[in-house]
């Protein structure tokens, strides 16, 4: 039985080809700008350190890649946009701190599709048709571009489950169950044991030349009146991209990550775009995650071949 709740990240829509847009401006940010200091006043020089001080430790960055752009923009409401911008971490793929939009914007944005702390929310922007279009195409997700250069990065088209003919969609959803049942039971889901799981998205699309992908959330629950506990399961999988006639490889796991616990704290997970990075190759997809305490967006890139692994994850962005 599928799960009676479950959270959507922000970004849902299916969309067209990707478009470079010009992003105008920040709007309202949760941060003020300092007041500016008046003309006369002096700024006194900073004391030296003592001879025997240790030097500063460096400060923790980021594990974003930045040749893929200076910021992610995720669709906001009414026309507006999110940017969510790469601050600093501790240590691990995980933000600690956001970045100030201003590093960012104005600038253009790649905007890619699925087709070819008090305050963590990140500030909204409006989003202007580039020049020579007149509207703005409908798109999952979009990088901010660097001062200077073409693109780092190319989208790769997604086939969804949805939209492969429904002999292919029905072997993929047995294929990704097949992988999602066969791994280890978690300790926290001993009493899930056993119930089958419920594929919620999968989209395929080629890694390289020779390799597929599939990237696949799936749920099962145990809908117990009393406390309905169900688990959550985001998994990457690939397998050899099989000749024109010949018969396909079976998959194989390259990633998974799971929750389990209560169904109504579960965490959603949806594919925002594929993409290839063009100085190494290297295929990644950008996630949207939502959880009670906000969405998180992340970065997942093949690290070699059948393996895969989370290179970035934003703060949360929750509500000021």
């Amino acid at each position: 039985m599928p799960p009676t709740s479950q959270r959507t990240p922000r970004a849902s829509r299916h969309v067209a080809p990707s478009a470079a847009l010009l992003l105008l401006g920040a709007l309202a940010a949760c941060d003020r700008t300092p007041a500016a200091r008046p003309a006369d006043s002096t700024i006194p020089a900073p004391a030296p350190p003592p001879p025997d001080s240790a030097p500063a430790a460096a400060a923790p960055t980021t594990t974003w890649d930045g040749e893929a752009g200076l910021a992610l923009v995720v669709p906001g409401e009414q026309g507006d946009a999110r940017v969510v911008v790469p601050g600093t971490g501790a240590g691990s793929p995980a933000d600690t701190a956001t970045g100030a939009a201003d590093a960012a914007l104005p600038n253009e944005v790649l905007l890619l599709s699925r087709a070819g702390a008090a305050c963590a929310a990140s500030p909204p922007a409006r989003l202007g048709p580039a020049s020579g279009a007149d509207v703005a195409p409908e798109w999952t997700v979009g990088l901010v571009q660097l001062a200077s250069g073409a693109p780092a990065v190319t989208a790769v088209p997604v086939d969804s489950l949805h939209g492969l003919a429904s002999a292919d969609s029905a072997t993929l959803a047995a294929a990704v169950t097949r992988l999602a049942s066969a791994l280890p039971v978690d300790s926290s889901a001993r009493a899930l044991r056993g119930l089958p799981f419920v594929v919620r998205a999968a989209s395929r699309f080629r890694a390289d030349t020779t390799t597929l992908a599939v990237v696949a959330v799936l749920t099962r629950a145990l809908p117990q009146e009393a406390n309905p506990i169900g688990e959550f399961l985001l998994l990457v999988a690939e397998r050899p991209a099989a000749a024109t006639g010949a018969a396909a490889s079976r998959w194989t796991l390259a990633y998974h990550e799971r929750a389990a616990g209560r169904e109504e704290a579960l965490p959603a997970a949806e594919l925002l775009a594929a993409l290839r990075e063009e100085a190494e190759r290297r295929p990644a997809v950008l996630v949207a995650r939502a959880a009670e305490e906000g969405n998180r967006y992340s970065l997942l890139e093949r690290a070699a071949p059948g393996r895969w692994t989370v290179r970035w994850t934003s703060v949360a962005a929750g509500g000021c």
